[in-house]
């Protein structure tokens, strides 16, 4: 099974992102532009975290521990991780609890899975736009 992230925004504080699961649209989701990871392939599984309970982690994210998909609201809240929401907004996005446990429910954990890590950038008159 293949989740992606494919980062189509970002500004100084937001990248944000449309979430695909073996190449149909899901839903949108947000990072922290300052602590994004490199695009790419990992593996990744189900863990429970101490401060975020049930997430998905991936797995041998280069010089980095502990990269999360979990609910978030607000950009400062994410430290590499990423956090899928219903509504972008500026400073991240909203109802993330709704669209992680969503998300979750899509995921088939018998299977291997992986999350891709993509861009799909355009820059116009110095600033970046996405593609959708």
């Amino acid at each position: 099974m293949l989740i992606e992230f494919q980062r189509f925004k970002r500004n100084e504080n937001v990248t944000h992102f449309n979430i695909l699961i073996d190449d149909i649209y899901f839903g949108i989701g947000f990072e922290n532009s300052k602590f994004s990871i490199n695009t790419g392939t990992y593996q990744a599984s189900k863990y429970y975290s101490p401060k975020n309970d049930m997430t998905v982690i991936l797995l041998k994210v280069p010089n980095k521990k502990f990269i999360e998909v979990h609910p978030a609201n607000y950009y400062y809240e994410l430290k590499g991780c990423f956090a899928p929401v219903g509504i972008a907004s500026m400073l991240g996005g909203w109802n993330s609890q709704k669209a992680f446990k969503s998300l979750l429910n899509q995921i088939k954990w018998h299977q291997e899975l992986n999350i891709k890590i993509s861009e799909n950038y355009i820059i116009q008159s110095n600033t970046i736009i996405g593609l959708s």
